[in-house]
């Protein structure tokens, strides 16, 4: 029975797959396939696992934990975490309404992303939000701007590259001198100096983010003493910075990795970051709502060649894009199981047209898995719905909600005729 990297809100309960106290099968039995399945007791467990780790170091009111709702930016999933105390970290316009929506206070959320337009900026300024991270001298400049129109002054916060290598996989490493993201530490004296002489700017400290799904807690223990002395440099050059964002990136299991270790994390911050005096944001994203989330899909087709067994799904790589985009493992089980049934390895596959469209090569399942069963995409709760797409003019998957034994549709499918709803053709191709 394989549920070695379920979280603690899945278990096997008389062979049947559950998540929380509801049978999974039952859901799947009423939503049509593929859908988002996520756990709120789960996301609270982790959020609460998190503050904990922190609260051991630092007093409460010292540090802010921002939601990257990147990684699952449902409203109902973001009114839950806001729930729970915590701000979120956006990247866009659209985030910030989704956040409002949400019911998160604007005086805790950031605005990070290298490519913030006019248009967004004056949304995040009119809105009141903590902070925007400024990622290069024209975005602040253009900040600045915006902020004069506006008559007010912009809250400032300089992303510093310690160019360290961090990351699971190249795509998702951010905080080296080759990537797009951050500036040098020389770059952001000079801007902040041109802040602090601005009546529009109101630089409030520095921020970095080194990557994500980071298991070995390592690059944050060189990142931070990297952001900790560059603090110290801006106080001697006379600045006052009263902020210092850290970022998120702690991972969480998808195969055989150890766990992350919260309060090495925290003992980290404790060391290189708590004797600055600052007050501190972190963005977990990942680590929230990855392990609380799984991805539903029945089984179309089994194809025999003389190679290979495949499970061909009615979920594809428009629904869960990491295993096509970063070549990601997630685990995937039966709903239904037994102790010590045989099994065989399979080749996972969606429908999509396109070669990368697998999930998983040599998976081992039950051998009696037959068309219409159910099979459960593990991990799926980060960069899952987030990312997916109409790809094949395929439905967007719908998004589910349990809390205990109840089960709600937080995002119903996005079909072909919402789809179309928003396309127009010419009349000249009409009637010509």
């Amino acid at each position: 029975m394989s549920s070695q990297f379920l979280s603690p809100c899945f278990s096997y309960k008389k062979s049947n797959l559950y998540i929380e106290n509801l049978s999974v099968n039952e859901v799947a039995e009423t939503v049509k396939t593929p859908f988002y399945l996520y756990s709120a007791a789960q996301i609270k467990a982790n959020i609460a696992h998190l503050q904990s780790a922190l609260s051991d170091v630092l007093p409460d009111d010292h540090y802010t934990v921002c939601y990257a709702c990147k990684a699952l930016n449902n409203v109902a999933i973001m009114r839950l975490i806001g729930q729970q105390g915590c701000g979120a970290d956006i990247v866009s316009s659209g985030e910030l309404t989704r956040a409002s929506q949400a019911g998160i206070a604007h005086d805790k959320i950031v605005f990070s992303g290298v490519g913030k337009s006019r248009e967004e900026i004056a949304h995040a300024l009119q809105a009141g939000i903590r902070q925007i991270n400024v990622e290069s001298g024209a975005e602040l400049k253009l900040i600045e701007s915006v902020a004069q129109e506006m008559a007010m002054a912009a809250p400032v916060v300089f992303r510093l590259n310690p160019d360290v290598k961090a990351g699971a996989h190249e795509k998702i490493s951010t905080g080296q001198k080759e990537n797009k993201f951050g500036l040098e530490a020389k770059a952001i004296k000079d801007l902040y100096r041109y802040a602090e002489d601005s009546s529009h700017l109101t630089p409030r400290g520095i921020s970095l983010h080194i990557g994500s799904q980071l298991i070995d807690m390592s690059p944050f223990d060189t990142a931070y003493k990297i952001a900790a002395d560059f603090v110290t440099e801006l106080r001697s050059a006379g600045h006052s910075p009263d902020t210092i964002d850290l970022g998120g990136g702690i991972g969480i299991i998808y195969d055989q990795e150890d766990k992350p270790d919260l309060s090495t994390y925290a003992a980290l911050v404790a060391k290189h970051i708590a004797p600055l005096g600052l007050h501190m944001i972190f963005e977990p994203g990942r680590m929230i709502v990855g392990d609380a989330g799984l991805l539903i899909s029945k089984v179309m087709y089994i194809k025999e060649t003389d190679h290979k067994s495949f499970l061909i799904l009615d979920a594809g790589m428009n629904d869960l894009l990491r295993p096509a985009l970063y070549d990601s493992f997630h685990p995937i089980i039966a709903l239904q199981t037994t102790e010590n049934e045989e099994h065989r390895l399979f080749d996972i596959v969606g429908p999509v047209c396109e070669s990368a469209d697998v999930f998983g090569k040599n998976i081992s399942l039950p051998r009696n898995i037959t068309a219409n069963s159910y099979v459960a995409i593990t991990g799926a709760g980060a960069y899952g719905a987030t990312m997916s797409s109409n790809y094949n003019a395929r439905d967007i998957t719908a998004e589910v909600l349990v809390s205990d034994s109840r089960f709600d549709i937080i995002r119903r499918p996005i079909n072909i005729e919402d789809q179309l709803s928003f396309e127009n053709t010419p009349e000249y191709l009409i009637s010509g």
